[in-house]
């Protein structure tokens, strides 16, 4: 019966992040969900991914 309950505390704690978590895709042609690296951090929030794609990203906020 602990086992239980410990489990469903630790879900009901770590499901809602999970849930609320984003992957913000960035395309080194300026498409997907942000036009740029830079871009991408500053709308992230704690938890979300950002996801590079193949290619050679240029231009100062594909860069530091």
């Amino acid at each position: 019966m602990r086992n239980r309950l410990f489990a469903v505390a630790v879900a009901l704690l770590v499901l809602p992040a999970t849930v609320l978590a984003a992957t913000w895709t960035v395309k080194p042609d300026g498409t997907g969900d942000s036009p740029s690296i830079k871009a991408a951090i500053l709308a992230a929030s704690n938890g979300d991914v950002i996801l590079l794609t193949d290619g050679t990203f240029s231009g100062a906020a594909n860069r530091d």
